[in-house]
């Protein structure tokens, strides 16, 4: 691996730990109403501003990697620091939606710049490398992907201790720090001809029938994909029980700092569960990365999928801590596979000078399925998911018009139940888990879809 590979690493490392502080707040900040100092815009609110997100970061991604193969990747890493720093910024300053928006839309557009920039410049740098070698560069990505996470979930939870604007402010620094690793990579060449226009080669690609194929599939894989981080946290936040009841629990041997008081009980503090997905990563990544090269990428994609499906079912399913952990792991094994092989497919099918245009073309597939999925998820727990929300429409249905400050209590006292009864009750009565059946659904056709790609344009490798 080259000098250049290691810098690059090192900027995905910047990037993601400025992304996961934001990325793993903004949905208990903005949607949820119980939180102290949050938006509690509602779980709508958050599905626009996450669609905006997803949407102007993937659209500018299907676009900017032509650019950045035409005039230089160095030149978009560089705009798409500034773009990112500004962004984080404008968040930790606003308390209004369209103010809110507008940092959110920058957010997008940076990181649209940044992903097929950089995976592209790393797709090139292992088109240098065998086989096996091109597989473990790929996981050495996620690998720092998930080191990023890991660290940056204790740095989340320190900056929401000071104020929630530090939340956001914190990246902004973070992302002026990757000039200096910017400045560290060598200088690149564009590799498409000055006077090829970029834009009329991505649509050449997409009429393609086996890159359309894919691109659609994978749109609705990535569906449920982003529900793991947009719906989770608020669905661990209202109904995940992690109350250890016995010396025995494993739950009772974690740190004091990893709990948290509510109402109905002592709770992990939702960040640190999902310290699971990483730590798993990082210890399994090379041995998957290994063992998945020695097969048919399209296959094992096939299989990464069915586990994220089923990992997202098993996590919903109930409200217990024990399941809740064992769909991370079914997801995180899945993730690891679709996201290296994902990766792998499209960076084999470019030619040498195309590596960002087809890395560009895997965001449309993004595009589609998180945009789509941020919009359906925000509707669906709204309606179907929220605590406070079904408390409420219980109240008005047997009790009359509520017109107090605190539903929970308010419908508490009514039934005569503790907050952990209510948690119960309202469960039992509404089935909150049914917000992730459309989703795995959707999944699970996907995968199947996948099958169907596979005997129509592939050949086994």
């Amino acid at each position: 691996m080259t000098n250049n590979f290691s810098s690059l690493l090192a900027l995905q490392y910047v990037f993601q730990s400025a992304l996961w502080i934001v990325e793993i707040l903004v949905p208990v900040y903005v949607g949820q109403n119980e939180v102290e100092g949050g938006l509690a815009w509602g779980h709508v609110s958050k599905g626009i501003l996450l669609f905006a997100w997803a949407l102007s970061q993937n659209l500018t991604a299907v676009l900017s990697g032509s650019f950045a193969d035409r005039f230089g990747r160095k030149r978009s890493l560089v705009l798409a620091h500034l773009l990112l720093a500004l962004g984080y910024f404008i968040i930790g300053m606003s308390n209004e939606f369209y103010s809110f928006l507008f940092g959110v839309l920058l957010l997008g557009i940076g990181s649209g710049i940044f992903k097929p920039s950089l995976e592209g410049w790393i797709a090139l740098e292992l088109d240098k490398e065998n086989q096996n070698k091109k597989a473990k560069g790929w996981g050495y990505f996620i690998f720092v992907i998930n080191v990023a996470v890991l660290v940056a979930t204790f740095f989340a939870d320190y900056l929401k201790g000071i104020s929630w604007a530090w939340v956001f402010f914190a990246p902004s620094l973070i992302m002026l720090l990757g000039f200096a690793f910017i400045g560290l990579l060598k200088k690149d060449v564009p590799v498409i001809e000055k006077n090829k226009n970029a834009l009329p080669t991505l649509f050449q690609l997409i009429q393609k029938p086996e890159i359309l194929y894919l691109v659609l599939i994978m749109s609705g894989f990535t569906m449920i994909y982003m529900q793991f981080y947009e719906t989770l946290p608020n669905f661990i936040y209202d109904w995940t029980d992690s109350s250890a009841t016995d010396s025995s629990a494993i739950t009772s041997l974690l740190p004091e700092f990893m709990w948290e008081d509510f109402p109905r009980g002592r709770q992990i503090n939702y960040l640190y569960i999902f310290l699971l997905n990483p730590i798993l990563v990082i210890l399994l990544i090379n041995f998957i990365t290994t063992i998945s090269s020695k097969f048919n990428k399209i296959r094992v994609l096939q299989v990464g999928m069915t586990l994220v499906s089923v990992g997202c079912l098993l996590a919903g399913a109930t409200a217990g801590i024990y399941l809740l952990l064992l769909g991370f792991v079914f997801y995180t094994m899945g993730e690891m596979i679709t996201r290296t092989k994902f990766n792998e497919i499209f960076a084999t099918m470019a030619p040498h000078g195309q590596k960002s245009t087809f890395i560009s073309l895997m965001y449309l597939s993004y595009g589609i399925g998180y945009s789509v999925s941020a919009l359906l998820g925000g509707y669906l727990y709204e309606y179907f998911g929220d605590r406070s929300n079904l408390a409420l429409g219980y109240y008005n249905t047997h009790f009359g018009v509520y017109s107090g400050n605190d539903i929970l209590v308010s419908l508490g006292g009514r039934l005569s139940l503790s907050p952990a009864g209510l948690n119960q009750f309202l469960w039992n009565t509404f089935d909150p888990w049914l917000v992730w059946l459309p989703f795995v659904l959707i999944g699970l056709f996907s995968a199947f879809a996948l099958g169907v790609y596979y005997k129509k344009f592939t050949e086994d490798d």
